[in-house]
């Protein structure tokens, strides 16, 4: 048997070379959720901060949340996604703002 017809070997079929598959790991988003209390520049403040917007993209994703209800942050892996969902969450409880953030599948 050559190295090429041993799959544990073969570069060409998504292992290591060590006979690991890799596949790449699942993708969650973070949600902003529209309410009547926030402001928007403390939403466009929020997705500047924790989410290394610009302020236009930023001012895009607030209106997005204003408009349909929610907005999308952005897409990382699931701990990732929760840490950023806790810390805008906390950030706006803190702020005195009902400002909330939800972690989905993508």
């Amino acid at each position: 048997m050559s190295q090429s017809d041993n799959p544990k070997t073969n570069p060409d079929e998504g292992t290591l070379g060590l006979g690991i598959k890799t596949t790449p790991p699942k993708m969650y988003q973070v949600l902003l959720l529209n309410d009547d209390f926030t402001p928007m520049d403390f939403v466009v403040h929020i997705l500047e901060r924790y989410f290394q917007k610009n302020q236009e993209e930023a001012t895009q994703i607030m209106l997005e949340v204003h408009q349909k209800g929610m907005g999308r942050a952005g897409v990382f892996t699931l701990e990732v996604a929760e840490m950023k969902s806790m810390q805008v969450n906390q950030y706006a409880r803190l702020n005195k703002h009902p400002l909330k953030s939800i972690v989905e599948p993508e």
